[in-house]
């Protein structure tokens, strides 16, 4: 398996570097920047890199709702994923927000 990762914010999103030859046990440690206007979840699809086309893993949703909080906020915890109704897996994130002007 050969998988990606696309994070997606409102109408933004990154991709994650292929991991050729991961296996069901893949690791990323990209960094994206977004700007958040109003949007209340993250989400996050999986991807099997092909030649062809690529097979779609599964996806997951993290809320932003206890993040974005004023004076800004690091979080980590696991999005659960799933494949037509099917748990097919997790991602571990890490987010740090924070509000316009700080850094």
């Amino acid at each position: 398996m050969d998988p990606y990762v696309k994070v997606q914010l409102g109408g933004t999103t990154f991709r994650t570097k292929t991991h050729n030859n991961a296996g069901k046990v893949p690791s990323w440690f990209d960094a994206f920047e977004f700007r958040r206007t109003s949007e209340q979840v993250m989400e996050f699809h999986v991807y099997d890199e092909d030649v062809t086309s690529d097979d779609h893993v599964g996806s997951g949703v993290l809320s932003l709702t206890n993040i974005c909080v004023p004076g800004g906020k690091k979080f980590s915890d696991s999005v659960k994923l799933k494949h037509k109704d099917k748990d097919v897996g997790e991602l571990f994130v890490e987010v740090d927000f924070y509000p316009d002007g700080s850094s």
